[in-house]
């Protein structure tokens, strides 16, 4: 009975596979048929129509590539600097609002300023956001909404 299940079994598999591998060179020669002249015309007449979200789109892949873009200069201007809170700025305010924990967001966000241990959790969330907002922008495009609500 054991090796009767077991047959049974490397044949559902067997076929699977068999399956799997006949449909392979027919999705293969689907991807190969699409002209590279064709997408590559498709993609310019969209950013020619769509030069802000273009710009965006650009600007938004830069920054998840490399988050430090926007993060290091959104630190300095709320006053997170590399010797601590910068006199009179927002992270000033806020320190002498409340005291700061260890390890909490004024913490990482001052560690960030300082190039320390917060420059890692502040560049994943600032690639983070851009990323989601890219992602929205796109499916908000691609379910239909227009360009010019935005």
């Amino acid at each position: 009975m054991v090796g009767n299940n077991h047959a049974s079994f490397l044949r559902i598999v067997s076929d699977a596979a068999q399956n799997v591998y006949s449909s392979v060179p027919k999705t293969s020669k689907q991807v190969y048929e699409v002209p590279l002249r064709d997408v590559s015309q498709n993609m310019l007449e969209t950013a020619r129509n769509n030069p802000v979200l273009t710009g965006l789109g650009a600007l938004s892949g830069a920054i998840v590539a490399v988050p430090g873009l926007a993060s290091g200069p959104i630190l300095a201007a709320l006053g997170f600097g590399t010797a601590g809170p910068v006199a009179g700025s927002v992270a000033a305010s806020a320190q002498s609002f409340a005291a700061p924990a260890a390890g909490g967001v004024f913490a990482t966000l001052q560690s960030a300023g300082m190039a320390g241990y917060g420059t890692a959790a502040v560049n994943l969330g600032t690639s983070a956001v851009t990323a989601s907002g890219m992602a929205f922008v796109a499916a908000y495009r691609y379910l239909g909404g227009s360009s010019r609500a935005m």
